[in-house]
């Protein structure tokens, strides 16, 4: 409108109006003033409907009817509801477990989850027990056995026809007193019992932690010719009565769940009354066994034990008698002499992928036995026993090389140093290391006073793995309880091992103590090395742990790793099962 002003000459001027003319300018702007009153109510009133539209627009209730995850077809939500369960361990019949978190969601979920046999058939029954509770909670544990006892038939019931995966835990205290069949019928465990067994047709992986009283109950003998078990498992309770041998254990007897000739996959726990090896099972098409032997040291009525309480006698049996095994993990006290070791056959087992041998003690150190085994398709080997000094004083280097060549598809080794009784057998060992391996753990023994004390895996040990050459495909490095190693050595070991074109990628150190200067500073300098540094931006991880301090652990994910529980133990005993679940 400046253009159509009589004063548009007077703009930006030093121009002084008379009263007249300021007189006529008030006039020209009372119909532009009032036009740009009316505009800016306009805009207000617009702004308000805009806001009432977008708040309208961007409510949750209308966003959440057009999410993407309501028009998934149902197929593929189904999909997603399996992923949901448990991968490590069965699903509890618990609110924040699937399937019943993902059944509270809203009416659809609940529906497609009710629809889907298979959420419901992977389940684990503990069952509650009674002893050592006060009698005003009595009731309450009673309301809760009874509310488990319908969860477990409902979950069945859902099910309907699908293959089941169950475990079921009765795990009574040491007053609980259980010396007949009848005490067993009587006891409050008998009807998750026989709900279980109601649906045996459909077992295929089935374990139980039972007094053993329950596995002699004769419905396993009316149901024996309906199983199609895949995998069983059989583990006695904590408390066990190991003066308490069944001179006539039903096992050896019949046992017809053990008969079936679809098992291919048995854990067998540490039963004091029989001998995994006196069990009547087709040894001949097992793939997977997992047992655990009783010591019974002076017991001369039970003969299997007597023959296999050394673990030459176990591996001559396991692995003659079973041919298609392709994992076994035996666990128990050696305690023959060592002088019978002194020749012995080799054996051979050419499916074999898995071998784990635990040892609480044992007169000799089990990795011995390697020198007369021929593994090749072994992949996964832990050894470890709970002596402290070597014992290995005739150790054949040669027979360890043929061993480690033989099995030339080795990828993950966890071996005790302390094993050996010098150095030069474990710088033997060492540089015969196949070179497939990719993950190596290093398990020394844990020392309650290290004061005085040594390690046979120090820093001359450890420059022998500084060699690039030597297992060069290695990917992950743990040493456990680390004692006799400086800072020195180990910022030595990473410089060289975890170069760019180096496959490491994760190194695992936990110590007895603080390894640092003499002056007894903390170690931070390991952490800030340029190099370590330069490592850890390339995305190696490294994690440092020393007692009673939280774990120090660089990584690419600094903030995701600094926040892991710690409770995690990077050595965890079970970690064998994740490496054998990459096979």
């Amino acid at each position: 409108m400046s253009g159509s002003s009589p004063f548009a000459s007077k703009f930006n001027t030093n121009f002084y109006p008379t009263d007249e003319e300021t007189d006529e300018i008030r006039a020209l702007l009372i119909e532009p003033l009032a036009q740009l009153i009316s505009i800016d109510e306009q805009i207000a009133s617009l702004l308000e409907q805009r806001k009432s539209i977008a708040a309208y627009v961007a409510l949750a209730d209308h966003q959440a009817l057009i999410a993407p995850l309501r028009r998934l077809p149902t197929d593929i939500l189904e999909q997603i509801f399996l992923a949901c369960l448990p991968a490590d361990r069965l699903a509890g019949m618990i609110s924040s477990d699937a399937p019943l978190l993902l059944s509270q969601i809203c009416g659809e979920w609940r529906r497609v989850a009710l629809s889907l046999p298979r959420l419901w058939s992977r389940f684990q029954i503990e069952v509650p027990t009674l002893e050592q509770i006060e009698q005003a909670y009595l009731g309450a544990r009673q309301r809760e056995v009874q509310w488990r006892l319908e969860t477990t038939k409902l979950w069945l019931e859902r099910s309907h026809s699908v293959p089941l995966s169950l475990s079921m835990i009765f795990d009574p205290s040491r007053d609980t007193i259980l010396a007949t069949l009848e005490d067993a019928k009587a006891s409050h465990a008998y009807p998750f019992f026989v709900a279980v067994i109601s649906a045996a047709e459909r077992w295929r992986d089935v374990a139980f932690t039972l007094p053993e009283l329950f596995l002699k109950l004769p419905e396993f003998d009316t149901v024996a010719s309906t199983l199609r078990l895949s995998r069983l498992a059989l583990v006695p309770p904590h408390y066990v009565d190991d003066d308490a041998v069944d001179p006539d254990p039903i096992w050896t007897r019949s046992t017809p769940i053990l008969r079936i000739q679809s098992l291919r996959e048995l854990k067998f726990g540490e039963w004091p009354s029989v001998s995994p090896f006196a069990l009547p099972v087709n040894w001949a098409v097992l793939t997977s066994l997992d047992i655990a032997l009783h010591w019974l040291p002076h017991s001369t009525s039970n003969l299997e034990y007597a023959r296999f309480q050394s673990l030459d006698a176990v591996l001559a049996f396991v692995l003659s008698a079973c041919p298609e095994l392709v994992q076994f993990h035996v666990k128990m006290i050696d305690s023959s002499d060592y002088e019978e070791r002194v020749s012995k056959p080799d054996l051979e087992a050419k499916n074999l992928r898995v071998l784990v041998l635990d040892f609480v003690v044992a007169t000799f150190a089990p990795l011995r036995v390697l020198t007369y085994l021929s593994l090749p398709q072994l992949r996964v080997l832990r050894v470890l026993t709970g002596n402290r000094l070597g014992a290995l004083t005739n150790l054949s280097t040669n027979g360890i090389r043929h061993f480690f060549t033989t099995s030339s598809q080795l990828e993950n080794l966890w071996f005790e140093p302390q094993a050996f009784s010098d150095k030069t057998a474990l710088e033997a060992f060492l540089l015969a290391l196949p070179p497939s391996l990719k993950r190596l753990r290093v398990w020394l023994h844990p020392m309650s006073d290290p004061v005085g004390t040594t390690q046979i895996f120090d820093d001359e040990m450890l420059d022998v793995l500084v060699d690039p050459a030597l297992v060069p495909a290695l990917e992950v490095f743990s040493l456990k309880h680390v004692l006799d190693i400086t800072e020195e050595t180990i910022l030595r070991f990473l410089q060289k091992r975890c170069g760019s074109d180096s496959r490491l990628k994760s190194v695992q150190l936990e110590f007895v103590h603080a390894v640092g200067p003499s002056d007894g500073a903390f170690p931070a300098s390991i952490l800030a090395n340029e190099h370590v540094q330069a490592l850890v931006n390339a995305g190696v991880d490294i994690e440092l742990r020393y007692p009673r301090l939280q774990p120090l652990k660089l990584s690419l994910w600094t903030q995701r790793e600094l926040g892991h529980d710690l409770g995690h133990d990077f050595f965890d005993v079970d970690t064998w099962e994740e490496d054998a679940a990459f096979l």
